[in-house]
């Protein structure tokens, strides 16, 4: 399965990010943290590459952003979802040939989307190119096996019923991202974060670990579907009954800023 029919429709995706906002250890803003970066030198126009939901365009107004904001994705539901808010323009297109002239935005962010990307070093070059010697890019990805507990429980049960068990997220993490930055901007900056998912009960395990699954290439028309969605219940539910605890899974991530001067 493709990104782009990954992302057909974003509601696993709204999950997964309800889910952090809701069930994180201690408060967690990825949106918020990468503007705090940026805001001092944001100048007249944002490009977000993968705006996904459009939740981060939509803040920047509500933080007083005045400038021009595009938010530019490969999913087309994610599109029609910008262009709906009204906050930003909506640009269909792929991160390696971004459809914008040299120098185009003062701001180029990418924010957790890299590791979509089969060739991380041409998509940077690109957001390099239409950020311009002036400009500044922002990319953020997770730490290598970011919550390695829900990531081993989803995986055991592909295996289980003899599907794929390698994610479609390419291998650009925290330990990988800053290096290649390197390669393409002489100033780089990085700032890391750690953190856990903490889940109170089965319920909210399982619905995260469902709307993990399109990660996996796993479709919501597949015949089997179903039945690795049970076993994934099963399972939790049985973790839980037997530790009567939360079950906490570390994460992480990075933010590295990219510019010329």
């Amino acid at each position: 399965m493709s990104v782009e029919n990954e992302y057909a429709s974003l509601d696993p995706l709204e999950t997964r990010i309800a889910t952090h906002r809701k069930f994180s250890e201690r408060a967690d803003d990825v949106e918020k943290a990468v503007y705090d970066h940026l805001r001092e030198r944001l100048g007249t126009a944002l490009l977000d590459v993968g705006c996904g939901t459009g939740t981060f365009l939509r803040r920047l107004r509500s933080w007083g952003y005045s400038g021009e904001l595009t938010g530019l994705d490969s999913s087309s539901a994610a599109v029609a979802r910008v262009r709906a808010d009204g906050a930003a323009t909506g640009v269909l297109g792929q991160a390696t040939a971004l459809p914008f002239q040299d120098g185009r935005f003062t701001t180029v962010t990418a924010r957790h989307m890299l590791y979509h990307v089969p060739e991380p070093e041409a998509a940077l070059r690109e957001f390099a190119r239409v950020a311009g010697p002036q400009g500044q890019v922002a990319v953020s990805v997770n730490r290598a096996r970011t919550v390695p507990g829900v990531t081993a429980l989803v995986e055991r049960q592909l295996t289980v019923h003899a599907l794929p068990s390698t994610s479609l997220a390419g291998s650009t993490d925290s330990e990988r991202l800053p290096g290649i930055m390197a390669e393409v901007f002489p100033h780089v900056r990085s700032y890391s974060y750690e953190n856990a998912l903490v889940f109170p009960h089965a319920d909210a395990l399982i619905r995260f670990a469902v709307a993990v699954l399109g990660v996996y290439g796993l479709s919501v028309d597949s015949t089997v579907r179903r039945s690795v969605i049970e076993g994934i219940r099963a399972e939790a539910t049985e973790w839980f009954a037997a530790n009567r605890v939360p079950w906490r899974d570390p994460k992480g991530y990075t933010i590295c800023i990219g510019r010329f001067s």
